[in-house]
């Protein structure tokens, strides 16, 4: 079934903060800059919808961490893109590979290398990437976290963000990750959320 909590996020010109309720915590006279959401699934019976089968018959497949060999090849791969897909994101700061590969490498133990996907074009080129991992904060609720998604801008419109996080949840239910996967703190204007909701709901 499905799964709702309400809960904000919001950051602040000069200073930030997260609450259930901004309005109740925000200094007097800010306005929150832009609320943050995430999105969360928790498994019925059903799970989302396989991909459009246009993008398999036109020779596009996924790849997991596995088949990218080794973390810092995969690393080397996931900061282009992400260079090349977040520039128009208002909450994307550029940051150099070094410092992109410190910050995944605090995640690094906690990967299920199965969980990290990559879009591949029929001609071997790279167009996107799904990073996930398990959450271990409450292992007891067997969920994992989805932290980036991104898709390269030529190859946008095409369904491969969407076919990403749902083969991504259907492969997490495989692993035991009964609980459903989350979303995490995307924009509400987020392209990441509109394809989000249709896999899960706002938490």
């Amino acid at each position: 079934g499905w799964r709702s909590v309400q809960r904000a996020a919001c950051s602040v010109q000069g200073a930030g903060c997260r609450a259930h309720r901004p309005d109740r915590v925000l200094p007097q006279g800010r306005r929150p800059r832009r609320r943050l959401s995430s999105v969360a699934r928790a498994y019925g019976r059903s799970l989302p919808a396989q991909p459009p089968r246009e993008l398999r018959a036109a020779g596009w497949r996924l790849e997991n961490l596995d088949a990218l060999g080794d973390f810092e090849g995969a690393l080397d791969r996931f900061w282009e893109m992400s260079v090349a897909a977040f520039p128009g994101n208002a909450f994307y700061t550029p940051i150099d590979r070094v410092t992109f590969g410190a910050l995944y490498a605090r995640v690094q133990p906690l990967i299920s290398p199965p969980l990290t996907l990559l879009a591949r074009s029929p001609t071997g080129e790279a167009g996107g990437f799904c990073f996930s991992y398990p959450d271990v904060r409450a292992p007891q609720r067997r969920e994992f976290i989805i932290k980036t998604l991104a898709v390269l801008p030529r190859f946008r419109g095409l369904g491969l963000g969407s076919w990403m996080v749902g083969e991504t949840h259907r492969i997490g239910h495989e692993l035991g990750f009964v609980g459903g996967g989350i979303h995490a703190l995307m924009a509400a204007d987020n392209r990441s959320q509109k394809i989000s909701r249709r896999i899960g709901e706002l938490v």
